[in-house]
C-alpha cells in the first residue's frame, strides 16, 4: 500500500510537471501553427489550412485552460491523477486531428514545401518531447498519431527520395519514442528520490529533536538527581559531625537515629535510579508464576493500612478470587508505587485499590484516590523522570518524582500499560492493564507466598565478605555483631578461596565486591569457589549498577544487590538466598 501510495504521489508531480510546462507553451504553439497555416495556404485553395489550425489551436488552448485550473484548485495526488485523464484524452485527439491534416495537405504541396514543413513538424515534435516528456504516458499517444503521420505522408505522396525521407523519419520518431521513455523513466526517478530525501531529511529532523528530548530529558534528570543526593548528604554530614561531639549517650543515640531518616532517603534514590536503569536496558525479564490475588492483596493491605490510619484515610483493597499467571514481584512493586504516590497526595478521604480479571487474558489494577488531582495538560508529564506537579522545590515529602516513571516501565516491560484520569480537586484514577492467563484452581499451592524472613531477626551465618575496602569491613563487622552472624574478612580473591578450603571456617555464604585487586572481580571469584564447593549461595554486592552487571550476575545465578543496602534488606536477602 505505501509503494502504491508513493507511485500515485510521483504521477502526480509528473503531470504537475506537464501542467506547468504546457500552460507557458500556448504562444510558441500559436506562432507554430499560424506558420504552418501560412505555408500550406499557398499552395491549398480555401480557407481549409487556417480552419484545422484554428481547430488544433482551439483544443490545446481548452486543454490548457483545464490544466491551469487543476493547477490553481491544488488537487491531492489522487485527484490530479484522475484529473490527467481528460487532458491526456484531448492531447491524444491532437495528435490524430494534427496528423490527419498533415497527411491531408501534404500531397498538395511542392517538393520545397513539403521539406520545409516537414522541418516545422519535426521540431514540433522534439519541443513536445521537453514539453511533455516528464511522463510518457501523456505524450506517447500524440507522439504516435503525430509521427506516424509524418512518416506515412512521406512515404506515399513524397517528392524525390521519398523512402529514404520516409526511413529516416522513422529512426527519429523511435529515437524520440526512446528519449520519452529514458525522460519519464528519469523524472520519475528523481522525484522518487526527492521524496526519499526529504523523508530523510524529515527523518533525521526528528532524530535530532528526539536526541536533543533525550539530552534535555536527561540534563534535568542528572540535576534533580544531583539536588535530591546532595540533600540527604549534607544531613548525614550533620548528623555525622553532631554525633562525634556528643558526650552524653542518650543523646548519641538519639542522633544516630535520626541519622537513619537521610541514610534511607538516599538508599531510596539509589535504588530508584539503579531501577530506572534496569527497566531501560531490558535486563529485566518478567518472570510469570502463579498468583494468588488474595495473597496479593493481603501483602498490600499488611504495607498500607498502618499509613492510612496514621493519616486517618480510609484504606479499602479488594481483589477477584483465583489465581492469575503474572510476575508478581514486578506487578506488587508497580502497584505499591501507585498507593506510595496516592498517599502523598491525599490528605482526606479514601484511597481503593482494585485488582480483578478484565477477560481471561487480562488483569486490571485500580488505585483511586480522592487527592488533589492532577491537571489536564500535565497528565502525560507526570510519568517522565523527576517531573513532579506544583513541587518546583522539590520537597521532600513529594517523594522523588519516580515512582510514576517506574510503573510505566514495570508495566510496559510485562507487555502491559497504564492509564490515567483525573479532575483537579477530585482526585486521580491510575489503571495498570497487564495480560495474563488463568490457572487451575487445583495449582493454588504453586502460587503460595514465600515466608517473610523478618529483617529484625538474626543471621545465624559464617558469611565470607570480599572487598579491599577496610573501613566496609569494619562496618560488616559492628553490623554482623548486632546481628548474630559469623563474619570472615578477605581482600582478594586468593584469601578468599583459602578460607573457604578450610573445613573449619567453610562459609555458609559469599558476599563478594565487584572489583577486586589484581584484575579480578566478584564473579570470577563466585566461579572459583563454585567449582570447588558446588553451588555455593553468593551476593555480588557493588557499587556498579549497570544493568549489564546485574544480568551478568542473574546468569551465574548469583543475587545481585547494589550498594548501598539497608542493614534490614541486606539481612533479609541474605536469610532468603540461604534458605534456597
Amino acid at each position: 500500500m505505501a509503494d502504491q501510495a508513493q507511485r500515485v504521489e510521483i504521477e502526480a508531480e509528473q503531470i504537475g510537471i506537464v501542467y506547468h510546462s504546457a500552460v507557458r507553451s500556448w504562444f510558441p504553439l500559436l506562432v507554430l501553427l499560424t506558420s504552418l497555416a501560412y505555408l500550406i495556404g499557398d499552395h491549398v485553395r480555401g480557407p481549409a489550412p487556417y480552419v484545422w489550425a484554428g481547430t488544433v489551436y482551439a483544443i490545446y488552448l481548452a486543454r490548457t485552460l483545464i490544466a491551469y485550473r487543476a493547477l490553481r484548485r491544488e488537487l491531492d495526488p489522487i485527484a490530479l491523477t484522475q484529473h490527467s485523464a481528460i487532458v491526456r484524452g484531448m492531447t491524444t485527439l491532437l495528435g490524430v486531428l494534427a496528423g490527419a491534416g498533415f497527411i491531408w495537405f501534404f500531397r498538395m504541396l511542392p517538393a520545397e514545401s513539403q521539406a520545409l514543413v516537414t522541418m516545422i513538424c519535426v521540431g514540433w515534435i522534439a519541443a513536445a518531447v521537453g514539453v511533455s516528456g516528464a511522463f510518457p504516458r501523456f505524450l506517447l499517444p500524440w507522439f504516435a498519431a503525430f509521427g506516424i503521420s509524418l512518416v506515412v505522408a512521406w512515404w506515399l505522396y513524397g517528392s524525390s527520395h521519398r523512402e529514404l525521407v520516409a526511413v529516416l523519419l522513422a529512426l527519429l520518431v523511435v529515437f524520440l519514442w526512446m528519449t520519452v521513455l529514458d525522460l519519464g523513466k528519469t523524472t520519475s526517478e528523481s522525484i522518487r528520490m526527492r521524496f526519499e530525501n526529504v523523508d530523510l531529511l524529515q527523518a533525521l529532523e526528528q532524530q535530532k529533536q528526539k536526541i536533543q528530548d533525550a539530552y534535555d530529558a536527561k540534563t534535568r534528570f542528572m540535576t534533580a538527581a544531583s539536588h535530591d543526593l546532595r540533600q540527604p548528604l549534607m544531613s548525614i554530614n550533620l548528623l555525622y559531625g553532631s554525633l562525634m561531639r556528643a558526650t552524653d549517650p542518650s543523646a548519641a543515640m538519639n542522633i544516630a537515629r535520626k541519622l537513619g531518616v537521610p541514610v534511607r532517603a538516599l538508599e531510596s534514590i539509589l535504588d530508584s535510579l539503579v531501577e530506572i536503569a534496569r527497566l531501560d536496558s531490558g535486563v529485566i525479564v518478567p518472570r510469570r508464576t502463579p498468583v494468588d490475588l488474595s495473597t496479593l492483596v493481603n501483602e498490600l493491605e499488611e504495607e498500607f493500612v498502618p499509613v492510612a490510619n496514621a493519616k486517618d484515610i480510609a484504606f479499602h483493597v479488594r481483589a477477584d478470587h483465583g489465581i492469575a499467571v503474572i510476575d508478581g514481584q514486578l506487578t506488587l512493586r508497580a502497584t505499591r508505587n501507585l498507593i506510595d504516590n496516592a498517599f502523598k497526595f491525599t490528605q482526606r478521604g479514601s484511597i481503593d485499590v482494585d485488582v480483578r480479571r478484565v477477560d481471561d487474558k487480562a488483569l486490571e489494577i485500580r488505585v483511586a484516590d480522592t487527592g488533589c488531582g492532577i491537571p489536564p495538560e500535565e497528565l502525560e508529564r507526570v510519568f517522565e523522570e523527576y517531573y513532579q506537579v506544583d513541587n518546583p522545590n522539590r520537597a521532600r515529602d513529594h517523594g522523588l518524582g519516580l515512582g510514576l516513571a517506574i510503573v510505566r516501565r514495570l508495566a510496559q516491560v510485562q507487555g502491559g500499560t497504564v492509564a490515567l484520569e483525573s479532575t483537579l480537586g477530585r482526585g486521580s484514577t491510575f489503571r495498570i492493564r497487564l495480560p495474563c492467563e488463568t490457572h487451575d484452581e487445583r495449582r493454588r499451592e504453586e502460587a503460595a507466598p514465600r515466608p517473610k524472613h523478618a529483617a529484625a531477626s538474626r543471621v545465624p551465618l559464617r558469611i565470607l565478605y570480599v572487598d579491599d575496602d577496610p573501613d566496609l569491613q569494619d562496618s560488616f563487622a559492628i553490623w554482623a555483631e548486632s546481628a548474630g552472624a559469623t563474619m570472615m574478612f578477605a581482600s582478594q580473591s586468593s584469601e578468599a578461596v583459602a578460607i573457604a578450603a578450610d573445613p573449619t571456617t567453610r562459609p555458609d555464604i559469599v558476599i563478594a565486591d565487584y572489583r577486586l585487586p589484581g584484575n579480578t572481580h566478584g564473579l570470577d571469584l563466585i566461579d572459583e569457589l563454585r567449582r570447588r564447593w558446588t553451588e555455593i549461595p553468593a551476593i555480588l554486592l557493588t557499587g556498579d549498577a549497570s544493568p549489564s552487571l546485574a544480568q551478568a550476575a542473574a546468569d551465574r545465578r548469583v543475587h545481585y544487590v547494589p550498594k548501598p543496602v539497608s542493614p534490614e534488606r541486606l539481612e533479609d536477602e541474605i536469610l532468603r538466598i540461604a534458605a534456597r
